[in-house]
């Protein structure tokens, strides 16, 4: 789960309440120390509109994600047009509420946030903001916002290595690259299906005996497998592995059909769910976008993704049910049986796996495009884990509304018809994210 690194900048202005405006910069530093992996802040508050350069040059060597801006007073705008001068980070405002509702005005803090928010509108930079004091409240809204900032510099650097292209007829996993480079900021990398499978054929024995071991110890069924297949299975998981390391690659997306089985001799179920389990979200059938939204969710949560097709949804139940071949993470496999191997279900080949997923609180995203531009799908739900279900990896979500309401949403949407699931409610948080990205968003 990312964090942020922030510098605060605290302001206030000779003649308002300057003991207490100190007393307030304490109570930000305290909370934005809990709440960031690196926090950069000057002694003292800056008092003087010329103080503000001074203090993001001091910092200047940094790696930072975000740029909190607290007025402990009011100050006018030549503070907040000097920081839009010397950084281009992304700006935090904070404001807190007047001390008392009479007497003298001792802050006017929220003044100062009225006046930098025309300022930095006027000047066309982005900014976010918070109104509250050094509360349990308040630190959450930051936090939030520290994520969304952090997730969204990580995406900005992220590399995702796109192997093979789409199958025929699979136009929902395609993405133009520089237009996703340019948006949201993720850069593809194109690799050859051929030149993995070579590598993989050529990956020695030795270097596999540690998973097999792993899998046989983990996994039940693996004896009943074709030796080949999963050698083969193997062979593929560690040179994707070496692949994405090399590369220093955040996120995968692999065609996994029909050269898997045609040419390659094995299913990629297997490989793709370890990959993912090892914390590299990986997409099958070469969705870019699908990727994009694996990581997003991982970003947020630092926890193994489910990429499925939504295969059912039960009126009864009131639950979709989100299927693919077999490609869900072991460490996703429901307690009550563990990590399962088999086949994929429609080739029977060997490695897949074949166990439903478990139980809890999920959140479901689809970063889709249309010709307008991209766009978000969020829905939160419960994942079920109570009867038996298709072969592969799957599972049943339940949601909070008439999934037919929901289903005519995504069907009449044209929704992508893969959906990536996160066992963690990050629906704010990913509401947050696309805010700041100018995507639409769909919140079922």
């Amino acid at each position: 789960m990312q964090k942020a690194k922030v510098i605060l900048i605290g302001m206030a202005r000779p003649g308002f309440d300057t003991d207490l405006a100190l007393q307030i910069y304490d109570q930000a530093i305290s909370v934005l120390q809990s709440l960031s992996s690196k926090l950069m802040h000057p002694k003292k508050m800056a008092t003087d509109p010329d103080e503000v350069e001074q203090i993001i040059q001091e910092f200047a060597a940094e790696k930072v994600d975000v740029l909190v801006v607290l007025f402990s007073t009011f100050v006018d705008g030549r503070f907040v047009e000097q920081i839009t001068r010397v950084s281009n980070l992304p700006i935090l405002l904070w404001s807190v509420p007047e001390p008392s509702t009479h007497g003298r005005l001792r802050l006017n803090s929220l003044t100062g946030l009225n006046s930098a928010a025309y300022i930095l509108t006027r000047l066309e930079r982005r900014y976010e903001y918070v109104y509250g004091p050094a509360n349990e409240l308040t630190s959450r809204l930051i936090e939030r916002w520290l994520k969304v900032f952090a997730v969204a510099q990580q995406l900005k650097s992220a590399k995702i290595g796109v192997i093979g292209d789409y199958p025929p007829g699979f136009f929902a996993s395609a993405a133009d690259a520089l237009d996703l480079e340019r948006r949201i900021g993720p850069q593809l990398i194109k690799l050859d299906l051929e030149m993995l499978f070579n590598k993989a054929v050529s990956v020695p024995e030795s270097s596999c005996l540690a998973l097999i071991e792993d899998y046989k110890e983990a996994v039940s069924g693996i004896d009943d497998l074709d030796a080949e297949q999963f050698h083969k299975s193997v062979r593929f998981t560690i040179a994707l592995q070496d692949q994405a390391k090399a590369l220093k690659l955040d996120a995968l997306a692999v065609r996994c059909a029909p050269e898997f089985i045609n040419a390659y001799g094995g299913a990629a179920c297997a490989a793709l769910g370890e990959l993912n389990d090892l914390g590299i979200p990986t997409s099958c059938e070469a969705d870019i976008l699908g990727a994009v939204s694996m990581l997003m969710q991982h970003e947020f949560t630092g926890k193994v993704v489910f990429l499925g097709d939504l295969v059912h949804a039960n009126e009864e139940r009131n639950t979709f049910t989100f299927w693919h071949c077999g490609s869900g993470a072991r460490s996703l496999a429901s307690p009550k049986t563990g990590p399962v191997a088999g086949v994929q279900p429609n080739r029977n080949l060997a490695y897949a796996f074949n166990h439903r997923l478990k139980a809890g609180p999920v959140t479901i995203a689809r970063l889709g495009q249309t010709k307008e531009g991209y766009r978000m799908l969020i829905a939160q739900g419960e994942a079920l884990d109570d009867i038996e279900n298709y072969w592969g990896t799957s599972v049943e979500v339940r949601l909070s509304q008439p999934v037919m309401e929901l289903l005519d949403v995504i069907i009449k949407s044209g929704f992508e018809f893969h959906y990536s699931i996160v066992w963690e409610d990050i629906t704010k948080e990913l509401e947050a994210l696309c805010s700041w990205l100018d995507i639409p968003i769909t919140v079922l």
